[in-house]
């Protein structure tokens, strides 16, 4: 894919999240390869995101691979996810306002549901 891609795994994962970003809207498409970082590891949580104002330019979104095997469905959902994170441009509030977290979740929880609509993802 791109240089902002780091695996863990035996590029199954790799190849699925490809497939996924190609589901995508051209613009969120072109905005996840310039802006982020993916990287998969074993024994996290389901996924998390951590903004570029808190790295170096570039926002990070973190998978476990192992969900990818386990539930793909669930794989897929997380992943899009951390990418509506990244496209809201959220913040990571770490318990500091826990209704604005509760907003942010929401909104993220809703885009994913119109990206799933429009890509057929679910079909998968």
């Amino acid at each position: 894919m791109s240089d902002g891609f780091i695996f863990g795994d035996n590029g199954d994962v790799k190849d699925f999240i490809t497939f996924l970003i190609r589901k995508l809207p051209p613009e969120i498409q072109a905005k996840v390869r310039e802006e982020c970082i993916i990287i998969t590891i074993s024994g996290s949580l389901d996924g998390f995101y951590i903004p570029s104002y808190m790295v170096n330019d570039r926002a990070v979104i973190v998978m476990d691979f192992l969900l990818y095997s386990s539930d793909p469905y669930r794989f897929i959902r997380t992943f899009y996810h951390e990418i509506a994170h990244h496209m809201l441009k959220h913040k990571v509030l770490f318990g500091v306002n826990q209704t604005l977290e509760i907003h942010q979740e929401n909104e993220a929880n809703r885009l994913v549901s119109d990206w799933l609509l429009r890509a057929e993802v679910k079909s998968i």
